[in-house]
């Protein structure tokens, strides 16, 4: 992003989306095959087909999920699923790990549901189906291309299904009133910047300042100023051929 334009939320929101496909395939299961208890440090995205499955979360009851739903459990929820049908069953799947703002697991902030419909189950195992039999794209950046494109699309299908309103809302109320201060650490950069400073435009006391920042975030307001100066140095030394001590000097680092 330039510098030098206006910062808003959705801006802020789609530069910090981060999104990491760990694995998936298509798999045939025995009968009474069973995850067994798990807690897993990314999103599981499973459809269970050729009949129901038992889900079993730590502290609740178990239920029991009609053929073809879908499932989408969080990161680090402790579960285990197992199929109830006499012939075994076909499970597409997926694992991923989507974060926003820094610090916030995307599937957790917006507060999914983990359980949905056989019509959703159907259009989302099906592009998890179609990822799996991608082929390894190797260094063709064509087929890299179009494989993160997938793993895009498999993102916007499940965060659709996202309820309004809830933790997302307040996460996102606190982003914007940060708005101010990374503006400014933006377009001045190359200048010495407080952290008083940041506090001032936020409305905020320097200490709830540094905390909302860093839980917003995830990252101190230091870091974060030290990432986006290396980030405008890399910027500038690809789309320039100004020199390394000059590029220093634009993005704060004289010396």
């Amino acid at each position: 992003m330039n510098p030098t334009t206006a910062l808003s939320l959705p801006s802020l929101i789609e530069e910090s989306l981060r999104l990491e496909y760990v694995e998936g395939a298509v798999s045939l299961v025995a009968p009474g095959y069973s995850t067994g208890w798990r807690s897993l440090p990314f999103t599981v995205v499973a459809q269970w087909r050729r009949g129901p499955v038992r889900l079993e979360l730590l502290g609740e009851a178990a239920s029991t999920v009609d053929d073809a739903c879908l499932l989408v459990i969080p990161a680090t929820v402790r579960h285990c699923v197992t199929t109830l049908a006499a012939r075994g069953a076909e499970c597409r799947w997926a694992h991923v790990h989507a974060s926003v703002l820094g610090a916030h697991d995307l599937v957790a902030l917006l507060a999914l549901p983990m359980v949905h419909p056989r019509s959703v189950g159907e259009d989302i195992g099906r592009t998890c189906a179609d990822i799996s039999a991608l082929p390894a794209p190797g260094s063709d950046v064509v087929a890299i291309t179009q494989r993160k494109a997938a793993h895009l699309r498999l993102l916007a299908q499940v965060v659709a299904l996202a309820p309004e309103g809830g933790r997302a809302r307040e996460a996102l109320q606190r982003s914007e009133r940060l708005l101010p201060a990374l503006q400014h650490m933006r377009e001045h950069s190359a200048e010495p910047i407080t952290r008083d400073q940041l506090a001032t435009l936020t409305g905020l006391s320097p200490s709830r300042f540094h905390w909302v920042f860093s839980d917003v975030m995830g990252i101190a307001p230091v870091g974060y100023l030290r990432r986006l100066r290396m980030q405008q140095a890399q910027q500038l030394l690809v789309a320039t051929d100004l020199p390394v001590g000059r590029i220093g000097e634009r993005v704060g680092y004289p010396d």
